[in-house]
């Protein structure tokens, strides 16, 4: 019979487990509920700055670009764009532990002050992509994933509906 400190740890341990895996399923990524939160609101108040409408999370899109942002780590944190996933894409990698997955988002942003407005073209597109793809006005759906390789932190998101094409305006 299980002493009442053993029954209670053993009991604790398992909540434990199962709120990580219940975190998980929610989010559908490595991604926390306050990260989720963070990542939305960096980029519905870019959103708003332009005035399109806000995006939502998707766990399901969350989910493949977790497993990107997983592979991605077992490729020495190379960065480099999935290729057939449908979805719009932005890349992060930083110092593990030094920056939180909120900081990906406001480093796109940041990006704003490239963008000089109008149709993406050839020449304009590649300093503020990013940023664009964030507010594209016909994207709706987001989820991000995260992994970690070495020192580095890589964060992936993914939009549904993809933006950048070249000939349109994001907004």
């Amino acid at each position: 019979m299980l002493r009442p400190a053993r029954l209670l740890s053993s009991c604790l341990a398992a909540l434990l487990l199962l709120a990580s895996t219940d975190a998980s399923a929610a989010t559908g990524s490595h991604l926390d509920r306050g990260e989720v939160r963070d990542l939305l609101r960096v980029h519905n108040r870019a959103r708003a700055e332009v005035g399109v409408p806000p995006l939502q999370w998707s766990p399901r899109i969350a989910a493949s670009a977790q497993r990107w942002a997983d592979r991605l780590a077992d490729t020495s944190c190379r960065l480099q764009h999935s290729r057939g996933s449908g979805y719009g894409e932005n890349l992060y990698r930083a110092t593990a532990g030094y920056y939180e997955v909120k900081d990906a988002a406001l480093a796109w942003a940041r990006e704003r002050r490239l963008y000089r407005g109008g149709p993406l073209r050839r020449h304009n597109w590649a300093p503020s992509g990013h940023y664009t793809q964030m507010v594209w006005s016909d994207t709706r759906q987001l989820g991000c994933g995260v992994s970690e390789c070495d020192d580095k932190m890589i964060v992936v998101c993914h939009y549904d509906p993809k933006g950048n094409y070249l000939g349109q305006a994001p907004y």
